[in-house]
């Protein structure tokens, strides 16, 4: 079993509580957009919602999450991922980390329509062999 100072310092160092600003921000989506669509400028009330979210969200699952990491890990274990996460090279990853994803998918975008071709040819395939019919999408069902 783990010292939770040491899962608290590695939530500090892989930058958990961000992670979960992040989640909280799409959990709140849903009002802003409501707001937005009656032409009101709420951004104060939004932000207050977003901080209201995010307290609720770390109440409840900060101490699920530091006794779920302590029974799993070690404090050598811990010593060591509080290490990498610390490291520069990792910090540039997480830094860099959304620009290449953004990257990737823009140049993926034009070979999904291909693969999801690919794929329903495939299953289609695999099933008129096997009596049951094809299998159509229900948004390619006319």
């Amino acid at each position: 079993m783990a010292d939770r100072g040491k899962v608290r310092r590695f939530f500090e160092v892989a930058e958990i509580e961000k992670q979960f600003s992040s989640l909280t921000e799409q959990l709140c989506s849903f009002y802003k957009n409501r707001l937005e669509a009656d032409g009101e400028d709420e951004s104060q009330k939004i932000a207050q919602v977003q901080r209201f979210v995010f307290g609720e969200v770390k109440k409840l699952i900060f101490p699920l999450m530091e006794d779920i990491y302590t029974d799993t890990f070690t404090d050598s274990e811990l010593d060591e991922l509080i290490s990498i996460h610390s490291s520069p090279t990792f910090q540039r990853l997480r830094e860099l980390a959304p620009g290449i994803q953004q990257k990737m998918f823009s140049e993926l975008s034009d070979s999904m329509s291909e693969l999801e071709e690919k794929i329903e040819g495939f299953v289609n395939n695999l099933f008129d062999e096997s009596d049951e019919g094809p299998i159509v999408p229900e948004d390619r069902v006319n």
